[in-house]
């Protein structure tokens, strides 16, 4: 089943989700075994998986490795428009609502929209807020 028909009907059925974010650049590629693992026997629904600057032939290695270990489905949630990988689930097509940098509100949309097109993965368009906790 397409992940977003997934997601939309367990929302239509106001089920609760949730997930576990991995940083590529944070997790060690010896780490992944036993990550998955611990991911595997949770009750997570979805792994997201992004947020660092990681080059994109290590993140598609990244992605594949995680899909081969994980029964969970792996969604991207992209730091830049390098984070793009066949290999995942689907693809969070982050806008950030609250800045004022173009380049997050379309222009990462623009670079990458090729290649999430030839991808073939399911997108999921996602705005999101950063909001300042002061300090």
């Amino acid at each position: 089943m397409d992940i977003s028909i997934e997601i939309n009907n367990r929302v239509a059925q106001r089920e609760k989700m949730w997930a576990i974010l991995i940083d590529p650049g944070k997790t060690k590629p010896k780490e992944l075994p036993q990550l998955c693992n611990l991911i595997n026997k949770s009750s997570c629904d979805y792994v997201l998986v992004g947020g660092s600057l990681i080059n994109n032939i290590e993140f598609d290695n990244f992605i594949f490795s995680l899909k081969k270990n994980l029964t969970k489905k792996v969604l991207i949630f992209p730091g830049d428009n390098t984070q793009i990988s066949s290999y995942a689930d689907g693809l969070l097509l982050l806008s950030l609502i609250s800045g004022r940098n173009p380049d997050l509100l379309i222009g990462q949309h623009v670079q990458s929209s090729f290649k999430i097109k030839e991808s073939g993965l399911c997108v999921l368009p996602t705005g999101y807020i950063l909001i300042d906790g002061g300090g």
